[in-house]
């Protein structure tokens, strides 16, 4: 299981696509915050969630990454 990032549901949508999203097109930055992260995956990210994904990180790996919900 990977590192998460959980957003309280209430958290607005495009908020949450946009914090998504800089991560996604920066896994490089996100890899050097810390040795955990090192092995951080934009691809696998929705994958490894360990709970649903809020709203708008689907939102953002349904139109960047090829992934399933099931």
């Amino acid at each position: 299981m990977g590192t998460s990032l959980g957003l309280h549901a209430s958290v607005p949508t495009d908020v949450v696509f946009a914090i998504t999203r800089a991560l996604g097109e920066h896994p490089e930055r996100v890899r050097d915050i810390h040795p955990v992260a090192r092995q951080f995956d934009p691809a696998q990210a929705p994958l490894q969630a360990g709970s649903p994904l809020h709203p708008g990180g689907e939102r953002y790996f349904r139109n960047r990454v090829a992934y399933s919900l099931k």
